[in-house]
């Protein structure tokens, strides 16, 4: 080593020593006063969830999680940053509670999760049910006068529906939507919304039939004719 290099290392060798250990010291003093920890309302994601169940009754759509990081990073986090989750892969029919953990929620950077609330979540799971419903028409208003519905005939008859077992067992028909024959002089056949059932998480496959309406003339008015 040379005798310039001897002389920068040792030269004064205590008071550059301390001057390192302070110097340090500091640094770690400005990380930590620079940490800052926040709390955020974040959506709930539900995953993996078996394509022969679906989730019943009241789920939980948020959690508040606790972060901690820099508090440069922290102030430039939105919800948006945040994911929670929860997977339900192995979930089985029934009640049942999954733990949550800051291992469910991921953030960017070096942020650390430091909790979540709630710690637990009880869901209820059903088996999804399919089943055929009859169509029933809805026909409202009175056609013109001397004129009468002869029939209504629905192609298809049926609609496939599916839905929780114990929703979709109460349910044996769907509603179309309002079909009009206010003032109507002659048959008629249109494309036609049906309405889904009203119970808790039952839908329809298709939405829609083709109904025709036939309309007659009266006896009265036959003879007058």
């Amino acid at each position: 080593m040379s005798k310039t290099l001897k002389k920068i290392f040792f030269e004064n060798f205590l008071i550059k020593f301390f001057s390192l250990v302070f110097a340090v010291a500091l640094w770690f003093h400005v990380v930590a006063r620079g940490t800052s920890e926040v709390n955020f309302v974040v959506p709930l994601e539900l995953r993996d969830i078996p394509q022969t169940l679906m989730v019943v009754g009241q789920v939980p759509g948020y959690v508040e999680v606790r972060l901690q990081g820099q508090e440069g990073l922290v102030k430039r986090l939105s919800v948006r940053d945040i994911n929670a989750f929860v997977s339900l892969a192995d979930a089985k029919a029934g009640e049942s509670a999954f733990n949550l953990s800051p291992s469910n929620v991921t953030v960017p950077g070096t942020i650390k999760v430091a909790g979540i609330s709630p710690s637990e979540l009880k869901l209820r799971l059903e088996k999804v049910m399919r089943r055929e419903l009859a169509v029933k028409p809805e026909v409202t208003g009175r056609p013109a006068p001397g004129c009468r519905v002869e029939g209504v005939v629905i192609f298809p008859r049926t609609l496939t529906a599916q839905g929780p077992e114990s929703s979709l067992r109460k349910v044996t028909e769907a509603l179309t939507a309002n079909i009009s024959v206010d003032g109507a002089t002659g048959s008629f056949d249109k494309l036609v919304r049906v309405e889904p059932p009203a119970e808790y998480g039952v839908k329809l496959e298709e939405n829609s039939v083709r109904i025709t309406v036939t309309l007659s003339k009266t006896r009265k008015l036959a003879r007058e004719q």
